[in-house]
């Protein structure tokens, strides 16, 4: 299984504050904002970027690693590409992760 993030990703730096004033922009309301706060979605945690990609490839293999569907000897590896050119860096190789398991 592989997590593919993307150099000059639009989730580095992003701002909860931002994202939720360009929805209140495009017509979501308070309202609906309460409404999924209420629900118990985290909005200023899961809107929240990284600070390098690097970073975002790393936590998010970090979650499939650990999710409970996820059998531990299935390899979870993470890579990013380069979308100019299609390059792949590889960022977390998941056979060396299970051999540290």
């Amino acid at each position: 299984m592989a997590v593919v993030g993307h150099y000059g990703c639009g989730m580095t730096g992003l701002s909860c504050a931002r994202v939720l004033d360009k929805a209140r922009q495009r017509g979501v309301s308070d309202d609906t904002l309460a409404m999924l706060k209420n629900a118990g979605i985290d909005l200023e945690h899961w809107l929240t970027g990284f600070d390098r990609v690097e970073t975002g490839v790393e936590e998010s293999v970090k979650v499939v690693r650990n999710h409970p569907l996820v059998p531990k000897d299935v390899p979870i590896h993470g890579l990013i590409i380069h979308p100019e050119t299609g390059k792949l860096d590889l960022l977390v190789d998941g056979y060396a992760n299970l051999a540290g398991a």
